[in-house]
């Protein structure tokens, strides 16, 4: 399944992390979701970009430093346009984040840059993506060669992404070759050209374009063959078979 991803969810219709902002992009068709594990003192995955609560909730500190209970019962502070005005949210725990992108029939990309990755922690993951169905739909952006090691290891059926230059694609198809059962390779919009989409596609390697965030770029590369468009736009028909 190829289409569009939506950054954190999709952010032009609802708060960033949440399960508003997820809902909306299945409303809209997308077939993965973006978003950003933090995990809690007591060990209870949550949805969380920063390393700290203070810019989107009501709350202060880190979140690793939070009880899961304390977490929960944070609100999120967002932009007015993007919440009803009697309208509550709180930062979702990552198991109802993945149970609500199921109900879309969407996945997630989890962006796995976070935190380092122990061989417990990625059979976490993988299980908690199982657990609720959408594994087979959904993926890990992994910035670190090691963690990629680590999961091509404990997790190799969990396609791996990570963003790389244009000007190492070929490099990067024989790694990816090499050392992933499922390998994506991430091209950040405004460097991605249409020779590397096409070393890739020959290769058998799915391009994800990142930060294509005006419908002109959206569209751009949807046209030409990447497999997955991250985005904040709020796009109809974002699903391509």
């Amino acid at each position: 399944m190829m289409g569009f991803v939506g950054h954190r969810g999709l952010q032009a219709a609802g708060p960033e992390n949440t399960l508003k902002a997820i809902a909306e992009a299945g409303r809209h068709g997308f077939v993965m979701c973006e978003v950003d594990p933090a995990i809690s003192s007591d060990g209870v995955w949550f949805l969380m970009h920063d390393q700290t609560v203070d810019r989107t909730t009501d709350g202060r500190g880190p979140l690793s430093s939070l009880h899961a209970a304390e977490v929960d019962r944070l609100r999120i502070v967002s932009e007015p346009a993007l919440m009803d005005p009697d309208e509550v949210l709180h930062p979702p725990r990552f198991m109802s984040a993945a149970v609500e992108a199921g109900s879309w029939g969407m996945g997630l990309n989890v962006d796995g840059g976070k935190f380092p990755w122990s061989d417990a922690l990625a059979e976490e993951l993988w299980e908690m993506l199982r657990t609720a169905g959408i594994a087979d739909r959904s993926a890990i952006s992994l910035p670190s060669a090691e963690d990629r090691v680590t999961f091509a290891r404990v997790v190799p059926e969990l396609p791996v992404i990570w963003a790389t230059d244009v000007g190492s694609v070929h490099e990067d198809i024989a790694v990816a070759r090499e050392r992933h059962r499922h390998p994506i390779l991430a091209y950040r919009s405004s460097t991605l050209t249409e020779e590397a989409i096409r070393a890739c596609n020959a290769a058998g390697i799915p391009v994800y374009a990142w930060a294509a965030d005006t419908f002109r770029d959206a569209d751009r590369w949807a046209r030409a063959g990447v497999a997955y468009v991250e985005t904040d736009c709020e796009l109809p028909g974002g699903r391509r078979r």
